[in-house]
C-alpha cells in the first residue's frame, strides 16, 4: 500500500477547507468525517469491497463530535491500513484498521478497540459493543447465510440469543448452547408464516410444543425429530379437528377426527381410516371396519 503518510493536526485540515470563522465552521461527528477520506474501491481487498456491497458502511449507534485535541492520522503498508485518530501517539477515537486480513471500523481508546465497532473478515461480520479488543455486548455476528445476536462465549452463541437462516428465511430465538438450539425456544418460517414455539434439542422440535402452519391450522402436542410424532391435538381453519397418535406428521394409531357433521373414533394407518372404529352421525352411531379410509363391514 505504500509508504507512512505524515500525520496532520485535525483542527488544521479542517481550518483548510473552510473559513476562518468560527460561525461558518462546518462540524462533523467522526465517522462522517473518517467515510468522507475512505477509499473502499481503491484501497482494499476485493472480499472488503463485497461486504460493503453487501451490507454497506457501518453506522455506529454513537456519533462522537470531533475533538481538536486529537490528530487524524493515515497509515499505510503492504498489510497494514489505518485512517482516522490519534491521541499521545495512539489510536483514540474513530478510525478504520486493517491488519492480519481482518477490517475494523468503530472506536479505539489508547490503541485498543472500545466502544461501537464493527469487524469484517471473508464471509463474517462481527459488530457491538467492544472493549479490550473483544466484543463484550450487543453483539451481532453474521457468518455465511447465518446472524446471529444474543448472548456469546467466543463468537458463538451461547444463553440466549436469536438465529437467523438468511437462506432458508427461517428465524431461531430461545437458549444456545455452544451455538446450538437447546431446550425452550421458537423457530420461525419467515417465508410461510409458521412457527414452531416448545421444547427444542440440537435445533429440532423434540418434546412438547405448539406448531402454527401458514394456512392457519395449529398443532399441539408431543414431537420427535423435527416431525408430529406422539399423542397430539390438531385443529384445521374450518373446526375440522383430529386428537390422538401422530407418527411421522401422519394420524397413525387411534384417534377422534371431527370433520363435517361427522365424528370417527377409532384406529388410523398413515393418515387414513383403517382397522376397527365407529363414526356417530345425526345421532346415529356405527361400528364397523375401515381399510384406507373405506367402510368394510357394520359390527352389530
Amino acid at each position: 500500500m505504500g509508504g507512512s503518510i505524515p500525520r496532520e493536526r485535525l483542527g488544521r485540515s479542517i481550518m483548510s477547507s473552510v473559513s476562518q470563522s468560527e460561525s461558518e465552521i462546518e462540524v462533523f461527528d467522526q465517522p462522517t468525517y473518517i467515510y468522507q477520506k475512505l477509499k473502499i474501491d481503491e484501497d482494499f481487498p476485493n472480499w472488503v469491497q463485497q461486504m460493503y456491497q453487501r451490507y454497506g458502511a457501518y453506522n455506529s449507534p454513537e456519533k462522537l463530535p470531533q475533538n481538536q485535541n486529537l490528530e487524524e492520522t493515515e497509515e499505510r503498508s503492504s498489510d497494514y491500513f489505518f485512517l482516522g485518530f490519534n491521541l499521545n501517539e495512539q489510536k483514540h477515537g474513530y478510525g478504520v484498521l486493517m491488519k492480519d486480513n481482518k477490517f475494523y471500523e468503530g472506536y479505539f481508546e489508547s490503541d485498543n478497540k472500545k466502544g461501537w465497532g464493527r469487524q469484517l473478515e471473508p464471509n463474517f461480520l462481527m459488530e457491538g459493543k467492544w472493549e479490550n479488543n473483544k466484543i463484550v455486548s450487543d453483539k451481532i455476528i453474521i457468518k455465511g447465510n447465518f446472524k446471529f445476536f444474543g448472548q456469546f462465549s467466543d463468537n458463538t452463541l451461547h444463553g440466549r440469543g436469536t438465529m437467523i437462516d438468511l437462506e432458508k428465511e427461517e428465524k431461531y430465538e430461545g437458549n444456545f448452547e455452544y451455538g446450538i438450539l437447546n431446550g425452550k425456544g421458537k423457530i420461525t418460517n419467515l417465508k410461510y408464516d409458521a412457527y414452531y414455539d416448545g421444547d427444542i434439542q440440537n435445533n429440532q422440535m423434540e418434546g412438547k410444543g405448539i406448531f402454527r402452519f401458514g394456512n392457519g391450522m395449529e398443532y399441539e402436542g408431543e414431537f420427535s425429530q423435527n416431525q408430529l410424532n406422539g399423542k397430539g391435538y390438531l385443529v384445521y381453519p374450518n373446526g375440522m379437528y383430529y386428537k390422538g397418535d401422530f407418527v411421522k406428521n401422519m394420524m397413525h394409531g387411534m384417534g377422534i377426527l371431527k370433520e363435517n357433521d361427522q365424528i370417527y373414533e377409532g384406529e388410523f394407518r398413515n393418515g387414513l381410516k383403517h382397522g376397527y372404529g365407529k363414526i356417530i352421525c345425526n345421532n346415529i352411531e356405527i361400528v364397523g371396519s375401515w381399510e384406507e379410509d373405506r367402510f368394510q363391514e357394520e359390527f352389530e
